[in-house]
């Protein structure tokens, strides 16, 4: 989360940057109109974008069926392997935390 805001407050600062130096070659009133209509464009892209991944890419509301999921019956993908996975994933670095603390 950090990361993110970071970027979106980098790359306001670019935008404010470049109304600056365009302003040295343009009036104010087009830099105004300018920042409007762009402001206004990544608006409407970045809405776009964001709609698209979070309605795609959630696996909460394709897989849990508890909460209103629908999978097909005949999808290819099965959850338990992944799963499965993390569970040992999760229980090596239980395993590691464990052996890491008490050399301390």
């Amino acid at each position: 989360m950090k990361c993110q805001t970071a970027f979106r407050v980098g790359c306001v600062a670019d935008f404010i940057a470049v109304a600056a130096a365009c302003n040295f070659i343009l009036h104010w009133v087009e830099v105004a109109v300018l920042v409007v209509g762009l402001s206004y464009v990544c608006y409407k892209v970045y809405q776009k974008t964001t709609f698209l991944l979070f309605s795609s890419a959630s696996i909460v509301k394709y897989w849990r069926e508890e909460l209103g999921g629908n999978p097909d019956a005949d999808d290819p993908y099965d959850l338990k392997d992944v799963i499965d996975c993390f569970k040992h994933r999760c229980e090596l670095d239980r395993e590691y935390i464990m052996q890491s603390q008490a050399g301390e």
